[in-house]
């Protein structure tokens, strides 16, 4: 199993995160680590060790609420600014007060976890009561201020509280959902939407612990509320990301169909947040971008409208200054996203090149890794495994598709002007199959076999730039009336990787 393969996307909030963010730096910002966002299951590559971190409240292992590739041996950050966090991060809102009694008994936490696990008849009292303990945890002015000012000797149970609580309700949830309890979840989740929603405009930490809970617990019908936080420019950032994830969840990774009035104003509400904050922090444009893919909507107006949607996708694609993992993640959503045939001729020759590029680009960054670190690539590679995550898992079915989400992919489009592109998207297609499986066979060699697998994927790389530009369109509007698609001379990106040493 790879793990490391994937560029996984915290699912999680690490307390770490918040420490830092809200202690070590002002203004605020988001500050993290995490794993190089679909689990891997496609390669056997030892998958390297990411660096440690908090402990987390989620079950799926997340290192933080802002990703940033693992590099075996030295920790990478990245930091983001947000003044909107900064003023949801005073310890001036409103508390929420404790029920009585205000704490859970060893015997009470036994029959909640029973009752997720199924093994007890859920009790609608004691589980909102349970609830409310712990958001009256998460809103404590004593146990925010002995996170973000802790006095010489902090108390560990009351500086750990707020994690404390939150992993609470998650564990539940999670639990509930793992054993598909639905008599538990029909009574947990509409009672988690009604308590912790006002939480989404409380303090920074509660925000952003109930965003991550209220993402895991989404339903079809409750997009509403995640429409609504992706939209409120007041929201901070890190509750945009939570939500945008809360509609995948509901989509249930693009295999459920949403209701399209709720569908088409989330599609909205994610397009509008890419053209009003393109300053955003990377990670939250990919959530973005992957809750699109998901909701597949090419048109943010209506089925009839002009495919909006793609457009502001290929334009991140396109857009040399993005981090390669938006671009990534951009292609990926182009690729779950169908043309209505409503729109009678839409440009695919152009964004199935930028695809293409993007992926030259990959195979040259990964050649460029082995170069930097020949001599100890083996310990020193998981950058370029992060890379060819992002090739196999995103580039990668932006063309082919996923192989359970219909019609999924441009190999597999059903549009009709489409078909003169196909010997073009399906070329393309075999190219990035041959660079995937070369970055993976350069991972996997070792000794003397290291310089054959580097040159190889300078050679597929070489041949993939020599195909595009054999197949290189001109440039023309992505759709009749639509924005223009900029295309890279070709003399500007042609040619491999440097030869290796």
């Amino acid at each position: 199993m790879v793990q490391a393969l994937a560029p996984r996307i915290s699912r999680g909030f690490s307390w770490v995160w918040g420490l830092v963010a809200l202690v070590a730096v002002s203004p605020l910002s988001a500050q993290g680590q995490s794993e190089p966002a679909k689990p891997a299951t496609k390669a056997a590559i030892p998958a390297a060790k990411p660096v440690a971190a908090a402990k987390p409240v989620a079950d799926e292992k997340p290192d933080a609420a802002v990703d940033v590739p693992t590099l075996k041996g030295q920790e990478t950050l990245e930091l983001f600014k947000d003044l909107r966090s900064e003023k949801a991060a005073a310890n001036t809102w409103p508390e929420i007060a404790y029920p009585q009694p205000r704490v859970l008994s060893t015997a009470d936490m036994s029959a909640l976890k029973g009752m997720a696990s199924g093994l007890v008849a859920p009790d609608r009292n004691q589980i909102a009561h349970a609830i409310d303990i712990q958001i009256a945890e998460m809103t404590s002015r004593t146990n925010i201020k002995y996170v973000i000012d802790p006095p010489p000797k902090p108390s560990q149970t009351t500086v750990r509280a707020i994690e404390r609580a939150s992993g609470v309700l998650f564990d539940l949830l999670v639990t509930a959902k793992d054993k598909k309890n639905e008599p538990f979840l029909t009574i947990y989740t509409p009672l988690l939407f009604a308590k912790l929603t006002p939480l989404l405009s409380n303090h920074l930490f509660a925000r952003v612990e109930a965003s991550i809970i209220l993402a895991k617990a989404a339903t079809p019908g409750t997009v509403d509320l995640f429409t609504k936080q992706i939209a409120d420019p007041n929201q901070v950032v890190w509750v945009k990301l939570w939500s945008a994830r809360g509609l995948s969840y509901a989509t249930n990774d693009g295999r459920v169909t949403l209701d399209i009035v709720k569908a088409t104003a989330a599609a909205s509400a994610l397009v509008g947040f890419l053209d009003k904050e393109p300053d955003a922090p990377w990670p939250v444009k990919v959530r973005t971008l992957e809750a699109l893919g998901n909701l597949r909507l090419a048109s943010s107006t209506g089925q009839q409208g002009k495919p909006d949607v793609i457009a502001v996708a290929v334009r991140l694609l396109g857009d040399p200054s993005a981090k390669v993992d938006v671009r990534a993640w951009a292609a990926w959503a182009i690729g779950m996203i169908p043309v209505s045939t409503s729109q009678s001729s839409f440009n695919f020759p152009s964004e199935t090149y930028l695809i293409g590029r993007l992926a030259a680009e990959i195979g040259d960054k990964i050649g460029a890794e082995y170069d930097q670190h020949e001599k100890t690539f083996t310990q020193q590679g998981d950058y370029a495994r992060y890379l060819t995550g992002l090739l196999i898992y995103q580039v990668s079915p932006s063309l082919a598709g996923e192989s359970d989400v219909q019609y999924s992919g441009l190999v597999n489009s059903r549009h009709p002007s489409i078909a003169s592109a196909q010997p073009f998207i399906r070329g393309l297609d075999e190219q990035v199959k041959s660079l995937s499986r070369a970055s993976v066979e350069l991972l996997k060699a070792g000794g003397t076999q290291m310089k054959t697998a580097r040159g190889e994927v300078g050679s597929v790389v070489a041949s993939l730039n020599s195909f595009l530009d054999k197949n290189r369109p001109a440039e023309a509007p992505l759709f009749p009336g639509g924005p223009k698609v900029p295309l890279v001379p070709a003399a500007q990106v042609a040619g491999g990787p440097a030869a290796p040493k």
